[in-house]
């Protein structure tokens, strides 16, 4: 097996990711690999060392512009809403930017519903406090406007930044506040429901050859995102009993961070309206 005939994805092997990309290319000669970085493995897959990889969309802004969607609050008002985006629109214009570079996307995951966890209880404002983002993440800059110290931390880099203190609030799904343990040193969680992650198996057209058939894609993506979404809803069962869980964000939390973001990206706003009309 050739390094260049595999696929990679930055989870374990329990993870649904790791069973929608087996469920994928089980016959097809392609090699399921995991637990490496996110940026890296994207970088030999632009390279042509590694035939795909899933990543978050958000990683992929450089090339994409309309990546950075998958990390700004309150654009969709829902998950459903906003997978039916990343199943058309984002899609298509993600597939359209990626072209160029050799590169097309095989199919588009569940990366669970974001909420804040924090040190101290989150009411109505981020003023002083550390948010840990993704590096290049517009995220930040929406922070910045409501007071907030952004920490760009890769998601390599993460379960260290998180133990050792180097930020006091960040944004995950449930299921990886479970995963990493993170109510372990951040004690409080509100449930914002502001953005829906979404993950984008990436592959170079050039090592992957003949595309798999639309069906088997469709078959994982639907098994996937049922499964994350049941994984979700079990561990926010289970982080009630071991965290300080307020149900919703306050209307002025909401309100605050839709005005950053109409204020820190107002074309992107007006750009994710008109596509999702």
């Amino acid at each position: 097996m050739t390094a260049a005939r595999t696929v990679w994805h930055f989870t374990d092997d329990t993870s649904t990711y790791h069973a929608a990309l087996t469920a994928m290319f089980t016959g097809t000669g392609v090699e399921v690999a995991r637990g490496r970085a996110e940026a890296d493995v994207l970088h030999d897959v632009r390279a042509s060392r590694s035939m795909g990889a899933v990543v978050p969309v958000g990683l992929l802004a450089d090339i994409c512009p309309a990546a950075i969607l998958a990390d700004l609050p309150y654009l969709f008002a829902s998950r459903a809403y906003a997978m039916r985006f990343w199943d058309g629109a984002g899609r298509d214009t993600l597939r359209a930017d990626l072209a160029p570079h050799g590169l097309d996307v095989w199919g588009v995951f569940d990366g669970g519903t974001r909420h804040f966890v924090t040190k101290t209880p989150l009411i109505d404002d981020f003023a002083g406090r550390t948010v840990r983002t993704m590096p290049g993440s517009l995220l930040a800059d929406v922070l910045r406007i409501l007071g907030a110290h952004p920490v760009p931390v890769p998601g390599s880099d993460f379960a260290q930044a998180a133990r050792t203190g180097r930020f006091d609030a960040c944004e995950r799904s449930a299921s990886n506040v479970l995963d990493y343990g993170l109510h372990e040193w951040f004690p409080y969680l509100t449930l914002t429901a502001h953005a829906h992650a979404v993950a984008a198996l990436v592959v170079n057209t050039a090592v992957a050859g003949d595309t798999l058939a639309a069906s088997r894609v469709a078959a994982a993506e639907r098994v996937q995102r049922h499964a994350y979404q049941a994984r979700d809803e079990a561990a926010l069962r289970r982080l009630e009993s071991v965290m300080r869980v307020r149900r919703e964000a306050s209307p002025r939390l909401v309100a605050a961070l839709g005005d950053a973001v109409a204020r820190a990206c107002p074309q992107v706003l007006e750009s994710v309206r008109k596509e999702s009309a």
